[in-house]
């Protein structure tokens, strides 16, 4: 066994092969204390420590140190000062102790290796637990921050519930590959990003910030109010009723914003109006008017609204100058209200449920579905379809496409070329102004070709 001293300078202590005692005091020191199971302390200073091979017991001691184990079964000790452990797959199963300070707990997947599979959990006896696939596991004690920077490959990292642990910030960045944070339990903040390859990050009930990258991305913010970020791809960022009073901006490429109602018997009430700021869209969440939550969107150019089960009401206001250039809503079960305003496509599904849809003067495309369905295409040139039973639509200005579909429907082409199509059932068919073409279909229909040179 050898015994090494430093000075009170910057020195620089290379142990042996063999278990070393090294006391490096004073000075900003670097230790590499080899081979051999070893035991060194860092004294004051910001000290930079590597245990090399062997089941070492490093102490940073006074200072901001940077405090490496390597490989073996190790126990890492921050002391005084704003530590950081780092951690790599093939450590093995170490034990941290913050100490005093902020410390950090940092791992980096080696360059070129394929995916890694951690998690991150509390830890019972010990604040928290991150480990390694099914081999590594490493004990945290009094560390404020965990950093994950995964490799080359599909990297997978699950951050579950860290109450009551000193944990208060974990970062991730998934560098290259399909990477897949899941954060849906954590009650704290996740600050993430994608890195290049198609991920799918998911926040939980703290406030996030994820950032999607390169390449097409699902982002999901959860609970808490969350910073969204497409960045390069066509990103689909998802939220939920119930989730926060998220900022999203699509950044480059064609993104998706993706609004779901309550899966419950709830009726849902969504408004989408121009927000304050330059090219922003905010989409109200209304259902409950004692927790009505405001979404900021940004760069995205097709909104999505899921209605789900209820009576659901949305509303799409003038959206003009900014990047949307369609909102896409599914009404669900329940008999649904849904009215667009301004130039904005609509496309929209009833549904099961008596619904009624009102257009704008866009190109709609409106569909009934399910139930006795009323549905209004406005100004622009709308292909309408009543689905099942007995239906009332109306093409108004534009030339429209209306198809009744089965049931006794009332269909009016109202001004311009338009098309009627009856289907199934007993129709009336009328075509309004401009040159029409009208076909019954199955069924004893009425057809008036009224006001143009119809057929």
């Amino acid at each position: 066994m050898a015994i090494e001293h430093g000075t009170n300078q910057d020195d620089t202590i290379v142990g042996t092969p063999s278990a070393d005692v090294i006391q490096a005091l004073g000075g900003n020191d670097i230790v590499e204390a080899g081979g051999g199971d070893d035991l060194a302390f860092g004294g004051l200073g910001n000290d930079l420590l590597d245990g090399g091979d062997g089941a070492d017991r490093l102490n940073g001691q006074a200072g901001d140190d940077t405090i490496t184990g390597g490989t073996g079964r190790d126990t890492l000790d921050g002391g005084s000062g704003d530590d950081t452990f780092v951690w790599s797959d093939g450590d093995e199963s170490d034990t941290v102790l913050g100490q005093a300070g902020t410390d950090t707990f940092s791992v980096k997947a080696a360059p070129g290796t394929t995916g890694h599979d951690y998690v991150l959990t509390w830890g019972y006896s010990f604040d928290a637990v991150f480990q390694s696939g099914s081999t590594d596991t490493v004990r945290l004690q009094q560390v404020e921050m965990v950093a994950v920077q995964g490799g080359d490959g599909a990297d997978t990292f699950t951050v579950d519930n860290l109450e009551p642990s000193k944990v208060t910030a974990v970062h991730f960045d998934g560098q290259g590959g399909n990477d897949t944070l899941d954060g849906s339990l954590s009650s704290i903040g996740i600050d993430a990003t994608g890195g290049t390859g198609q991920d799918e990050l998911t926040g939980g009930f703290g406030i996030d910030t994820l950032s999607g990258g390169a390449d097409a991305d699902i982002l999901t913010g959860g609970r808490g109010d969350d910073q969204i970020n497409g960045d390069a791809g066509d990103d689909t960022i998802v939220w939920f009723t119930g989730d926060g009073a998220d900022r999203i901006d699509g950044g480059t490429g064609t993104d998706t914003f993706s609004a779901n109602g309550a899966a419950a018997d709830i009726d849902d009430l969504f408004v989408l109006a121009l927000g304050t700021g330059t090219g922003e869209v905010v989409l109200t969440d209304a259902h409950d008017p004692a927790q009505e939550t405001a979404i900021s969107i940004q760069g995205v150019e097709t909104v999505q609204i899921s209605g789900w089960s209820g009576n659901d009401i949305v509303f799409v206001d003038d959206l003009s100058g900014t990047d949307l250039a369609q909102v896409s809503v599914s009404g669900g079960e329940g008999e649904d209200f849904i009215s667009a305003a301004g130039s904005t496509a609509l496309a929209a599904d009833g549904g099961d449920g008596d619904d009624s849809i009102y257009g704008a003067s866009g190109a709609d495309v409106l569909h009934g579905s399910n139930g006795y369905d009323v549905l209004f295409g406005g100004a622009g040139n709308d292909s309408i379809t009543g689905g099942l039973a007995d239906d009332l639509l109306s093409g108004d200005e534009g030339q429209d496409t209306l198809d009744g579909g089965s049931g006794d429907d009332t269909l009016d082409g109202g001004d311009d070329d338009d098309l009627l199509l009856g289907d199934d059932g007993g129709d009336a068919m009328a075509g309004g102004n401009g040159a029409d073409t009208l076909d019954g279909g199955d069924g004893n229909d009425k057809l008036a070709g009224e006001v143009g040179s119809d057929s």
